[in-house]
């Protein structure tokens, strides 16, 4: 038999192998720790796809001439999952009530919906309320679908399009002390929302980067090392979250105005490089 992996020679000795799906158990087994997982199969010229491999489990091995295993990185799945979803999404805000139920049944049983679980619980449990009807509309779903669509298809220009937010932000992070001063409680609430969000896109971004080989250990920021700099960019975001929530406007102005604004610049300001994305 002969076994590849992407269309190469695969370097693995079979030891106690005897079917299909013993083999695709230890190909699993090596590939933990890595930052790829079996997206396909292809047996004797007969191609299968991740969601249906399971049926080729019992095939013994002694009864195959050829074997392609394919993997994936978990950026490239991810993305064919997110693709997925828009799709779902786009067909579901068209659909009639009926065709809506049919939907949601192709969403929990497919192949996006198994791979987000694993990997985005939150992302997860947000579309399913959707589908089910409850919490966001699928148009503002589909909004936050797209846009971790074109992080993943193009983070440099996801994180260059972003300038005038994060002046904005930092303005408002500036503001924030007179505006709960003087009773704007809409506005503070809006200004920490805005922030979080803005954040947790940087960091998605960063950790996407790292998942694509970039040594952001070589970034200095304020002459310190760049994930230093993160590590305490999180910890003062948390403290503001904290102080926010316990009404402490005073700390709360203190850290937005004095801490978070001037390291918001900074951090937006490190990461736009062109070099980083591999322009």
């Amino acid at each position: 038999m002969d076994l590849t992996i992407n269309g190469q020679p695969a370097n693995i000795t079979l030891e106690k192998e005897e079917t299909v799906g013993e083999l695709l158990s230890g190909i699993e087994q090596w590939l933990q720790g890595t930052d790829y997982c079996l997206s396909g199969i292809t047996i004797d010229g007969i191609s299968i796809n991740s969601s249906d491999i399971s049926q080729v489990f019992p095939k013994r091995l002694e009864n195959t001439n050829t074997i392609d295993i394919r993997t994936s990185s978990w950026l490239e799945l991810y993305l064919e999952a997110l693709i997925m979803v828009q799709q779902y999404l786009e067909t579901y805000e068209k659909a009639s009530f009926e065709d809506k139920k049919v939907i949601q049944a192709s969403w929990e049983e497919g192949a996006a919906a198994s791979f987000i679980k694993s990997r985005e619980v939150t992302l997860f449990s947000m579309l399913n309320h959707v589908f089910s009807g409850e919490g966001l509309s699928s148009g503002n779903a589909l909004m936050i679908i797209t846009e971790r669509i074109r992080e993943l298809e193009n983070p440099g220009q996801e994180i260059g399009n972003m300038q005038q937010l994060i002046e904005e932000c930092a303005k408002r992070l500036e503001d924030l002390p007179l505006d709960l001063q003087t009773g704007k409680d809409l506005r503070a609430a809006e200004t920490i929302q805005l922030f979080s969000g803005i954040t947790e896109k940087l960091f998605r971004i960063i950790s996407m980067l790292e998942l694509q080989g970039t040594h952001l250990e070589s970034i200095k920021v304020e002459d310190q090392p760049f994930k230093n700099f993160v590590e305490e960019f999180s910890t003062a975001l948390q403290e503001l979250i904290s102080a926010y929530g316990s009404k402490d406007s005073v700390l709360v102005g203190d850290l937005a105005e004095y801490e978070l604004a001037p390291r918001l610049r900074t951090f937006y300001k490190s990461i736009n490089d062109p070099v980083l994305f591999g322009a």
